[in-house]
């Protein structure tokens, strides 16, 4: 169960799409992927992120739900940084459920100069040891789509 609280209060965050800072050094080859993404802020993530981290922190939230596509393309050093970033909130849960850009994505990338190399990208089994401690809070799991359902109080399931 995330609260005793009947009168409780949630966060939903979805479509993140982080790209670790890790993963890129502003060069030719990334900043060519920022033009073609579609209008996300490619840049700023790990900031925007952590500043929302932050205001939850302040705010405490029974939990925040974050409803996939943590990731650009499924890079599994991204979903790390993810969980490191939200890491520091002790009084909110965080549930996390993949989307379409998170599992074996085939597109994990690493951007250098002009070239774009291989990242390593997300499997089931990696998903669910990154976000262990959400799946820690499953009520019931299916194990083909990695979702899963809390117990938010004692009166919803």
């Amino acid at each position: 169960m995330i609260t005793e609280d009947l009168n409780t209060e949630f966060w939903v965050i979805s479509d993140t799409h982080l790209i670790a800072k890790s993963l890129h050094d502003e060069g030719q080859a990334f900043s060519q992927m920022q033009k073609t993404s579609q209008g996300k802020d490619l840049y700023y993530q790990e900031t925007a992120l952590t500043a929302f981290m932050r205001m939850a922190q302040r705010k405490k939230p029974a939990a925040i739900i974050v409803t996939g596509d943590i990731t650009f393309n499924g890079e599994r050093v991204s979903a790390e940084k993810f969980a490191e970033i939200f890491k520091p909130l002790k009084h909110t849960q965080v549930l996390v459920l993949p989307g379409n850009h998170d599992i074996f994505d085939g597109w994990a990338r690493e951007f250098r100069g002009k070239k774009q190399f291989y990242a390593g990208e997300i499997s089931p089994m990696f998903w669910r040891s990154i976000f262990a401690k959400s799946y820690r809070q499953a009520f019931n799991t299916d194990d083909s789509s990695l979702a899963y359902s809390v117990q938010l109080n004692p009166q919803y399931f």
